[in-house]
């Protein structure tokens, strides 16, 4: 079998000094030895030399998509496009994008919501969201994104949200997903989203932690904000 390193796998090193590879196909890491490391290098220009694993390093790379076999990758690719118009144009499936606030606790120069007022999401705005839920009788199950702002400023928001659709609504909510800064992560909101598991969380860095404790401060303090998140990210 012919095959070749992934268009969906990034080499790195990180703040720890660890070599790893990622791949955002199967969302995995792994964590090479340096030597590795650089002969990966190396196969970027000349594929050839994969013929040089041993056949156990080939079944991990396979297993984890970082090799792959030709058109594999473009293949995967139309499969999740056919997939994601299929969900687009469902009538099966209700997709829900909900703001519970436009605050944020963090002052990011970059920020496209800057100016905007920090409002929270209303109960009459809430009441109006149950009332277009219940007129989707066609709908099947719900798939929700938390978005903001910094959502779980507001969390008390997603938790009435969450708790009246459960028990007011007929459609279940089947795919659950929050884009968040990480900063909020305590054990409230932790055994929250235990009882209501969350299918992904999206979580932003920028760059290592110089970097990113420059631009992403905290707004009140000024303060960085990076071992916070990686601290978060593994207690989650």
């Amino acid at each position: 079998m012919k095959y070749q390193l992934s268009k969906y796998i990034y080499t790195f090193v990180s703040s720890k000094g660890e070599f790893l590879i990622y791949c955002s196909r199967t969302n995995s890491f792994l964590k090479l030895t340096k030597e590795l490391f650089e002969f990966i290098s190396e196969i970027k220009k000349d594929s050839s030399l994969i013929n040089e694993f041993d056949e156990s390093l080939i079944s991990l790379f396979v297993k984890n998509k970082i090799l792959v076999v030709a058109n594999e990758d473009d293949d995967y690719l139309l499969e999740r496009q056919f997939e994601e118009d299929t969900i687009t144009y469902s009538q099966k499936t209700l997709g829900l994008t909900l703001v519970p606030t436009l605050s944020c606790n963090f002052d990011c120069p970059y920020c496209f919501e800057e100016g905007k007022r920090g409002e929270n999401m209303s109960d009459e705005t809430i009441e109006h969201l149950l009332t277009f839920i219940r007129k989707h009788e066609i709908a099947k199950e719900l798939s929700i994104t938390w978005y903001g702002g910094e959502p779980l400023l507001a969390f008390n928001i997603i938790k009435k949200i969450v708790d009246r659709i459960e028990n007011e609504v007929n459609i279940p909510i089947k795919y659950h997903t929050i884009v968040t800064n990480g900063f909020y992560f305590t054990d409230k909101i932790l055994d929250f989203f235990k009882k209501h598991p969350l299918d992904t969380i999206q979580i932003t860095l920028d760059g290592k932690k110089e970097r990113h404790d420059t631009i992403r401060r905290q707004k009140v303090t000024g303060e960085g904000s990076y071992d916070i998140l990686m601290n978060n990210m593994i207690t989650f």
